[in-house]
């Protein structure tokens, strides 16, 4: 290039540094007919996999802000609610994607009548005890059998209400229920309920089944593949409810297998059918 300046890469070699970056090393040269010689090292943000929501745990809530996707290699730390307490790991990290697999659980605090409250108690141990529900006056003994503790009496009433998956509560919940109180639930978006929508506090047990249940993705590579398309025009939806129907048509061919032209979606399922 006359009364130019060209750049010609010559070597490319990759240099490996800490995450989130990639590096590379590039040799320039060539300016107006005099060769120089330059290293330049040039980072990117590499590719890496997010994580959706962390894991629900019972009767825990995590200290930072809700987000509905995490970067790679973030943590979240949990704190269990009023009157519980956590037991062993209370941190989990993003992986490639995925959250890390931990046992993490919130376990009721046991009020002890005691002059000393000690924090380990030996096989066979007895304890005096008093329920902490509200407007309950009850207790009584409890002995160490196996890691747990067998009490003389039940407390009435129930703790913090159980986790649906893909659902939640309507409102905020409590610590302690009293006998009879129910809660409400509701499924998260494109989610169909089944069963529901409240669970009842009987016997100091939640009662009322309930199931959140997924909607279907229509993948439009795989209907090119599979020679398909929408039977109706105005029916371009990609996505079908749990129990809900989509049909389709050949754009060529005509339907072989054993699945129909006219296919349901159960619990985010659905199989597409195929034509040549």
């Amino acid at each position: 290039m006359e009364n130019g300046i060209s750049i010609i890469l010559l070597q490319k070699q990759s240099v490996v540094v800490s995450q989130p970056y990639h590096c590379e090393i590039l040799l320039i040269l060539h300016i107006k007919r005099e060769f120089y010689l330059f290293n330049v090292s040039l980072c990117l943000t590499a590719t890496s996999k997010h994580c959706g929501p962390p894991p629900k745990v019972e009767n825990a809530i995590v200290t930072v802000a809700y987000k509905k996707k995490y970067s790679a290699n973030s943590s979240v730390t949990y704190r269990c609610r009023e009157k519980y307490q956590i037991e062993k790991e209370d941190t989990v990290t993003c992986r490639s994607g995925e959250w890390e697999v931990k046992n993490i659980t919130c376990t009721r605090k046991l009020v002890v009548e005691e002059a000393m409250e000690k924090q380990r108690y030996l096989e066979g141990e007895v304890i005096e005890y008093v329920c902490t529900s509200p407007h309950v006056k009850a207790g009584g003994n409890a002995t160490c059998r196996n890691g747990e503790w067998i009490k003389t009496e039940e407390c009435p009433g129930c703790s913090h209400p159980p986790q649906v998956t893909n659902g939640d509560t309507l409102s905020f919940t409590k610590p302690d229920y009293q006998e009879g109180e129910r809660v409400e639930y509701s499924c998260f978006s494109r989610y169909t309920m089944e069963g529901g929508p409240f669970k009842t506090c009987r016997n100091g047990k939640w009662e009322g089944e309930m199931r959140c249940l997924g909607a279907c993705t229509v993948d439009e590579q795989l209907m090119e593949q599979n020679n398909l398309r929408f039977t109706y025009s105005w029916q371009t939806k990609l996505y079908a409810v749990h129990k809900d129907y989509i049909s389709f048509s050949c754009k060529r061919g005509r339907r072989v297998g054993t699945v129909p032209l006219r296919v349901q979606c159960i619990d985010g399922v659905m199989e597409l059918p195929t034509c040549q």
